[in-house]
């Protein structure tokens, strides 16, 4: 069952589209194989940083940040 449908010499991994033709692959859009095949050839980008970090910061919301509301009520005071 598990290599059922798998080619026998392994799956063929499109680095530069980062692409692979199983079926998780497209589902998903990435799979372990393409991740793999990263990490194996230590693939950097154009300022020399790995690619498999995300880099980009954190968006927020419509800023709703969380934690104690500014106005409590008189419950929460002494």
């Amino acid at each position: 069952m598990e290599v059922q449908g798998q080619p026998w010499g392994g799956w063929p991994v499109d680095i530069t589209s980062r692409w692979c033709p199983c079926n998780y692959c497209y589902a998903f859009g990435v799979c372990v194989h393409v991740v793999y095949a990263l990490k194996a050839t230590d693939h950097v980008d154009n300022s020399g940083r790995n690619i498999l970090v995300n880099r980009s910061k954190r968006k927020r919301g419509d800023g709703a940040s969380g934690g104690r509301p500014l106005s409590v009520g008189t419950a929460l005071t002494f």
